[in-house]
C-alpha cells in the first residue's frame, strides 16, 4: 500500500510539473508577442521580424488592420475673415498647402476682437501641434503666449504676416520685407517724377504722405525704407512737404482707416493747397487711401492736365483699374500666395525636427528677442506691366482691365446736338409784318388836299418810316443770331 500510494504521489508530482511548465511557456510567448507588437506600434524595431513571428497564415490574416492616426493639427488663427477676394486667396493658399504637408489646419477667425483672439489660442492650444498667428493686436498676446511657453510640452509659434511683440514664445516669422518696398516705392517715385532733373534745375515738387497704421510694425519698416530713398531730396527741397506732415507719427492713419484717410487729405488740400489744387506727388502706404484720394480729386474738378503722381501698395483690383486709366501710377504687389506657401513650409520642416529656412535675422526685434524671419518681396506694378496679375492667375481679366467703353465722356454729352434752337423757332417766318400794314397806299393825302398849308405830310404820316424799322429789321437780326447757334 504504502509503495503505491507513493507511487500514485509520484505520478501526480510529475503531472503538476509539467503544467506548470508548460503554463509558464505560454506566459512568456504572449509577452513576446505583445511586447512586438507595441515596439511596431511605437515605430520601433523590425516590424518584419514582428510578422515572422505570428505562427499560422490564418491568424495574421484574422488580425484587423489597424486605424490610421490623425492627421497632426495646426491652428491657424487669422485677425479677421477679411471676405474681400484678394485675402480669402491667400488664407486658403496657406489652409491648402497645410493639408498638402499633411496636417489638418483648423482655422480661426477673431474678427479683429484681441479678447477673443486669446480665447481661440487657448482653445487651439490644446489640440495642435504648432500655432499660426496673425495677430489683431500685436502687444496684447504676451501673457497667452507665456501660458504655452510654460506648458510641459511647449508648440512652436509662428507669427504670420504682423510680429508678435514684447514676448519671447515666438519661434519664426514670416512677412513681407516692407521695408525694401519702401525703397522701391521711393526709388520709383524719383525716377517717374524726374527728381534728379529737377534737382539739377534748382526746381521742386510738392509731396504729401498718408502712411499705414502706427500699431503695425510692418507700416513702420515701409515708412523707413521710403525715407531711405526720399530725405536728401527732402532736405534740399526738391521736395516740399507744404503741410509739414512728413513724420511717420504726423502721416500715419490709425488702423487703415479708408474714411480718416480721406479725412486727413481733404485737410491738406484745404489748408495748403487753396491756390495749386493739389500736391505734385501724392504718396499712400495702401491703395484703399489712393483710392479716396482719388476720390477728392475727381469731386475738387482737378482735370487730367493737372493730376498729380498717386501711389499706393496692395496691388487691389481697383487701383489696377485706375493705373490702367492713369488714374494711379503704380502700386506694389504682395503675393499673399507667395507668403502663405513660405509659412506652410517652415511649420513643416520645423515639426519633422529640422530648422526653417531665415533669410534676414537682423531687423526683427520683438522687443524681447531678434525672431528669426523668412521675408517675402514686393513687386512694383505699373500701366507697363499689370496685365502680368492676369498671366500669373492672382486676377481674372475682367477684374483688373477697364472696359475701353466704360468712361467715353466726350460721346455721352453732346450738348450741340441735343438743342437745334434755330429748327424750333423759325421766327423770320411768323411775321411778315410788311405785308400786313401797306400803309402808303391807304392815305394817299396829296389827291384830296392839294392845298399847301392843309398837308404836313412830314408829321401826320409817318407810317413808311414805321414799317421800315418795326419789322424787318428784327427779323433780320433773329436769322443772324440762329446762324450762329
Amino acid at each position: 500500500m504504502i509503495n503505491k500510494t507513493a507511487g500514485k504521489a509520484l505520478l501526480l508530482s510529475v503531472a503538476a510539473f509539467s503544467v506548470m511548465m508548460t503554463g509558464c511557456g505560454s506566459n512568456k510567448a504572449t509577452e513576446a508577442a505583445n511586447e512586438s507588437v507595441e515596439t511596431e506600434k511605437e515605430g520601433k524595431g523590425d516590424s518584419e521580424a514582428a510578422v515572422t513571428e505570428v505562427p499560422k497564415k490564418e491568424e495574421a490574416d484574422a488580425k484587423e488592420p489597424e486605424e490610421e492616426e490623425p492627421a497632426t493639427i495646426v491652428g491657424v488663427l487669422f485677425s479677421t475673415d477679411r471676405q474681400d477676394e484678394r485675402h480669402t486667396l491667400e488664407e486658403e493658399e496657406l489652409l491648402q498647402q497645410l493639408e498638402n504637408a499633411g496636417y489638418e489646419p483648423k482655422a480661426y477667425y477673431a474678427e479683429n476682437d484681441t479678447d477673443t483672439q486669446i480665447n481661440q489660442i487657448r482653445q487651439a492650444k490644446e489640440e495642435a501641434a504648432a500655432l499660426v498667428i496673425s495677430p489683431v493686436d500685436e502687444y496684447s498676446l504676451t501673457e497667452v503666449l507665456e501660458e504655452i511657453k510654460q506648458d510641459s510640452d511647449p508648440i512652436p509659434v509662428f507669427a504670420y504676416d504682423k510680429l508678435i511683440r514684447d514676448t519671447d514664445a515666438v519661434n519664426y516669422y514670416v512677412t513681407f520685407n516692407t521695408r525694401k518696398a519702401g525703397n522701391e516705392a521711393g526709388d520709383t517715385i524719383i525716377k517717374n517724377a524726374e527728381l534728379e532733373k529737377a534737382r539739377e534745375n534748382k526746381e521742386s515738387k510738392t509731396i504729401e504722405f498718408l502712411m499705414g497704421s502706427p500699431d503695425d510694425g510692418g507700416a513702420l519698416f515701409f515708412y523707413n525704407g521710403l525715407m531711405e530713398s526720399l530725405q536728401e531730396y527732402l532736405d534740399d527741397g526738391t521736395l516740399v512737404c507744404s503741410s509739414q506732415k512728413s513724420s511717420f507719427d504726423d502721416s500715419a492713419i490709425m488702423r487703415w482707416s479708408e474714411d480718416s484717410a480721406r479725412s486727413r487729405f481733404e485737410e491738406i488740400i484745404k489748408e495748403n493747397y487753396q491756390e495749386e489744387g493739389t500736391p505734385d506727388i501724392i504718396c499712400t502706404a495702401y491703395d484703399g487711401f489712393a483710392s479716396q484720394v482719388i476720390q477728392v480729386l475727381k469731386e475738387e474738378g482737378i482735370s487730367q492736365e493737372a493730376w498729380p503722381m498717386i501711389t499706393g501698395v496692395g496691388a487691389e483690383a481697383d487701383s489696377v483699374k485706375e493705373i490702367a486709366l492713369d488714374q494711379q501710377d503704380f502700386t506694389l504687389f504682395l503675393d499673399g500666395r507667395e507668403l502663405a506657401k513660405a509659412c506652410a513650409d517652415m511649420v513643416d520642416t520645423y515639426l519633422k525636427g529640422d530648422k526653417p529656412e531665415v533669410n534676414d535675422y537682423e531687423q526683427y526685434d520683438n522687443g524681447k528677442k531678434i525672431i528669426g524671419t523668412y521675408t517675402c518681396e514686393a513687386q512694383v506694378i505699373d500701366k507697363d506691366n499689370y496685365q502680368i496679375l492676369v498671366d500669373n492667375g492672382f486676377y481674372m481679366k475682367s477684374q483688373i482691365v477697364p472696359d475701353p467703353t466704360a468712361t467715353p465722356a466726350p460721346t455721352e454729352s453732346p450738348a450741340p446736338t441735343e438743342s437745334p434752337a434755330p429748327t424750333e423757332s423759325p421766327a423770320p417766318t411768323e411775321s411778315p409784318a410788311p405785308t400786313e400794314s401797306p400803309a402808303p397806299t391807304e392815305s394817299p393825302a396829296p389827291t384830296e388836299s392839294p392845298a399847301p398849308t392843309e398837308s404836313p405830310a412830314p408829321t401826320e404820316n409817318p407810317t413808311p418810316t414805321k414799317t421800315l424799322t418795326s419789322t424787318k429789321t428784327p427779323a433780320a437780326t433773329k436769322e443772324e443770331s440762329s446762324g450762329k447757334d
